[in-house]
């Protein structure tokens, strides 16, 4: 299993930044009054995180934090580390006689457990929308009345949405589902003309603003970063102020607060179970329900006033800029462009268990491997002589604007190569051969397979200038001294 290093630091900074904005904007939001104002500020943090966690990546002029080391360095082996250590970013080979067991690191399983829960959340997010929205095909029904109630309010608002309304039977409480649908439950037919003018006026102002829209994207956000309990906080900040929001919006539209007031409490009484936090309905949360009809009976002039637009430029920038001073794990960079995370897990000096995901930069060119599994190489490094079933070994080398591409599995019991070049896959013979072997010798060099055994085997095979000239080659200083020692002890 191959992780990616930088989504995982991608991800601790999101929620680091993700948890100081959200406290952040709950102290300002106490010195915002208009709720627009505060509406726009939860959706500043909402676009404003991701960008400044991303910037934090490589542009943060905060103080960086260190990632632990069980995380930083996913593969890591499970056992001791061997007597004599690699240099850094080059993996020493386990040698016969200290066998390792192969297993994933804590990373590995903390990445795999939340893949699974971040899918089961979603799975189950989904399926709560698939069957909401099938609603209307299966046990919707069109009603004159509330279709032509509906139409005399988009039309006195202005509204150019096409929406449509259907009453849904065993439906507890009024929704606004993405796309411009709006569900309400039969038992809404028998409220009066007034009060189911002011349910669908509250529901149209829900579409107005989009609100189901942006509340599926707070529910995809709390179901990938389940373990980030700013989100949940943030997303019932958004959605009770949208309700305030939308009461306001009804309100302007009918000029009788007290139908909207008496309706509220009449579908609070209808709904019994919480709803999906996808949704936007009425009168989901009854925590706050006496406020929302204070505010609807003696609501404030300047509690609904609009944000200038140089406040709102304001309040997208700041962000990013105090983002850029903020804390942020950064994942360090080594001086040769080298990052590799490889394990060699096992070797008895012909067959090797290797897993490895390396970025290489060096020689004018950038290379990346990917392997996992077992494999075999012949004595000159120009082929992989076996490999165990199910392996997977893709090499990549980009230079002078041509990307070379190797893919080797292994099929009906040999070792298969694809050979591409610049996504065209070509037949290895001729250059693409002679390209397929220098590729996969850097591969064994830089990720380096034989430890310093291969500097001694070139040298006694081939004599001291080709050692030289392998010295040349490589890209990792270190990896090089080590080889240059063992060119100095036989002179």
């Amino acid at each position: 299993m191959i992780i990616s290093v930088p989504f995982l630091y991608w991800t601790a900074n999101y929620t680091l930044h993700l948890l100081l904005f959200g406290l952040l904007a709950m102290v300002l939001e106490k010195r915002l009054t208009a709720f627009p104002a505060r509406d726009f500020l939860w959706k500043a943090v909402l676009w404003s995180t991701p960008v400044s966690a991303s910037l934090a990546m490589w542009f943060t002029t905060g103080f960086t934090l260190d990632m632990p080391a069980a995380f930083a360095q996913p593969g890591a082996l499970a056992t001791a580390a061997p007597a004599t250590q690699p240099p850094t970013g080059v993996v020493l080979v386990e040698r016969i006689g200290e066998e390792v067991i192969a297993s994933w690191s804590f990373f590995a399983w903390i990445a795999f457990a939340w893949t699974l829960v971040a899918a089961v959340r979603l799975i189950q997010m989904s399926l709560s929308l698939w069957r909401l929205h099938r609603l209307p095909r299966t046990r919707g029904l069109v009603d004159e009345r509330l279709s032509g109630l509906l139409r005399a309010l988009t039309t006195q608002a202005g509204c150019r949405r096409r929406l449509r309304v259907l009453a849904v039977d065993g439906l507890e409480g009024p929704l606004a589902l993405a796309g411009g649908t709006i569900l309400v439950p039969e038992r809404a037919l028998t409220l009066s003309d007034d009060r189911l003018r002011a349910l669908l006026g509250h529901e149209m102002a829900h579409q107005i603003r989009r609100d189901p829209e942006w509340l599926a994207f707070w529910a995809v956000l709390e179901a990938v970063f389940f373990f980030n309990p700013m989100i949940g906080v943030l997303r019932n900040r958004f959605r009770d102020n949208a309700e305030l929001i939308c009461d306001h919006l009804a309100v302007t539209h009918l000029h009788s607060p007290i139908h909207l007031a008496e309706c509220l409490a009449e579908v609070a009484r209808w709904i019994q179970t919480p709803q999906s936090p996808a949704m936007a309905g009425m009168a989901e949360t009854k925590s706050g329900l006496a406020g929302r009809v204070q505010a609807i009976l003696k609501p404030e002039k300047r509690t609904f006033r609009g944000l200038p637009l140089y406040i709102r430029a304001l309040l997208l920038l700041i962000p990013i800029a105090f983002g850029l001073m903020l804390p942020a794990f950064k994942q360090p960079d080594s001086d040769d462009g080298t990052r590799t995370s490889v394990n060699i897990l096992t070797s008895d000096h012909k067959r090797f268990n290797i897993r490895a995901d390396a970025l290489i930069q060096g020689n004018g060119a950038v290379y990346r491997f990917l392997a996992n599994g077992l494999f075999e190489f012949a004595d000159d490094d120009s082929e992989v002589t076996w490999a165990s079933p199910g392996a997977v070994l893709i090499m990549e080398e980009e230079k002078g604007g041509v990307h070379y591409r190797a893919e080797l599995k292994r099929r009906f019991g040999k070792v298969s190569v694809t050979w591409k070049e610049n996504g065209r896959e070509r037949p290895l013979k001729g250059p693409a051969k002679t390209q397929y072997q220098n590729l996969l010798t850097t591969f064994i060099r830089e990720i380096n397979v034989y430890d310093i055994q291969r500097a001694y085997r070139i040298l006694n095979r081939e004599g001291p200038e080709a050692l030289e000239l392998e010295i040349e080659r490589t890209i990792h200083p270190e990896l090089r001294e080590r080889y240059r020692n063992v060119l100095l002890e036989q002179r």
